[in-house]
């Protein structure tokens, strides 16, 4: 789980299976300032720190699901979803669509409690 002060980003990135190529094409950030900017924690903009914060809500939010076992929470953002048109949620976050999965967390989660 990701639940320190600081934002860990390598540890998200990990999780959704992003690679500095990925940040660099979603944020229009040059890559070689994205592999800084996430090594260091320094000079991150602020609508990429906020995506980052998003992400590990999301992110939390699964691991609470499978009892914070980060195994299971990777794998689930990898695996293709039927109920997600048949995508991974991490591809969902990668084309945009961060809030649909958001939304889709959120009902999976309030049914299963």
């Amino acid at each position: 789980m990701v639940k320190t002060k600081e934002t860990n980003y390598r540890y998200i990135m990990w999780v959704l299976g992003f690679t500095c190529i990925d940040i660099s094409n979603m944020s229009g950030i040059p890559l070689n300032n994205v592999k800084f900017q996430i090594r260091s924690g320094e000079k991150v903009p602020p609508l990429l720190k906020q995506c980052f914060r998003q992400w590990a809500e999301l992110i939390n939010s699964v691991a609470e699901f499978f009892g914070g076992d980060r195994t299971k929470t990777k794998l689930w953002f990898s695996l293709r979803n039927p109920c997600l048109g048949d995508i991974s949620p991490r591809e969902i976050i990668l084309i945009g669509r961060y809030e649909k999965l958001l939304r889709f967390v959120i009902n999976a989660l309030s049914e299963n409690s």
